[in-house]
C-alpha cells in the first residue's frame, strides 16, 4: 500500500512507528521500509480485513477488486479508539 493509504488508515497517527504499531495491533503483518515507514502489502490487508468477513454489511457497496473496504476500516479504527478510551 502507498504511504498515503497507510496514513489514511492510521489517521490521526503521523509517526511511522505509531502507524506500524496500530497496524500490527489489528493483526496485520507489517514490515519496515529502509526509511522506517511501515510496509504493508495490500494482500495482507485483504487477508485480515477481507471482503469475506463483511458479507453481511447492511447493504454497503462492496469494494472494487483489489481495494480495501475503507468505510469498514474507519469503523474498526473508531471502535478500537473508543474501546481504548473507555479502558482508561
Amino acid at each position: 500500500m502507498t504511504d498515503d493509504e497507510i496514513a489514511e488508515l492510521c489517521a490521526p497517527l503521523k509517526a511511522p512507528s505509531a502507524q506500524a504499531r496500530c497496524l500490527s495491533g489489528l493483526g496485520l503483518l507489517v514490515a519496515r521500509k529502509p526509511n522506517g515507514r511501515p510496509l504493508l502489502m495490500r494482500s495482507e490487508l485483504e487477508r485480515v480485513l477481507g471482503a469475506e468477513r463483511f458479507s453481511t454489511d447492511g447493504g454497503r457497496q462492496a469494494p472494487r477488486e483489489g481495494e480495501p473496504d475503507r468505510a469498514r476500516l474507519i469503523e474498526l479504527f473508531a471502535a478500537r479508539g473508543a474501546k481504548r478510551r473507555t479502558a482508561r
